[in-house]
């Protein structure tokens, strides 16, 4: 099975990956602002948005994948925080849009902050297999040490809850989704 990253860094060949793709970053404070950004080519990830513009780019999928802010805010006793709903859930699932899950957000994350965003990441990702939304493991590199190899990626996804054969679908999900366009 060949791998692939999402990157903005070009990715050498010794970190096991067969090629790595670029993004288009897309941050939007308005819904306006969503829908002039969202007319590129390539794959398009909103990044940390707001709850409105979310619910836009996921009702109108305007996106192919989402990135959330999983750092700020304040955790429910018995739940994480997240933007993701049932309703959200079954139109991601319906249109094949993504949520992102990025090495370098647990990597920047230090002490008390990187056990909330780990508890976050596996809340959603458990979220994202009960409704059978597809999900992307990428490094999320945007210098050269941010780089991770492929083996690591896999171990991340397994470690947040994926069985080895959907940790290894996504990481290859992103260029079948654009080589299908």
């Amino acid at each position: 099975m060949k791998y692939y990253d999402v990157s903005i860094v070009e990715v050498p060949a010794w970190f096991g990956f067969n090629g790595n793709l670029k993004p288009v970053i897309i941050k939007a404070k308005t819904q306006n602002e969503l829908r002039k950004k969202s007319r590129v080519k390539g794959l398009s990830v909103l990044k940390n948005p707001d709850s409105q513009v979310f619910r836009k780019a996921v009702d109108k999928a305007l996106v192919d994948a989402i990135l959330p802010d999983r750092l700020h805010g304040h955790d429910y006793l018995h739940h994480h925080r997240t933007i993701l709903s049932n309703v959200t859930l079954k139109i991601m699932n319906k249109f094949n849009i993504s949520l992102m899950f990025t090495f370098k957000e647990l990597r920047e994350a230090i002490g008390l902050d990187r056990a909330k965003v780990w508890g976050r990441m596996k809340y959603e990702l458990w979220l994202c297999n009960k409704k059978k939304v597809p999900v992307i493991i990428c490094s999320g590199a945007e210098s050269p040490k941010d780089l991770v190899p492929a083996r690591s990626l896999l171990a991340l996804g397994e470690l947040l809850g994926l069985r080895p054969e959907q940790a290894k679908k996504a990481l290859n999900y992103v260029h079948e989704k654009i080589l299908n366009r």
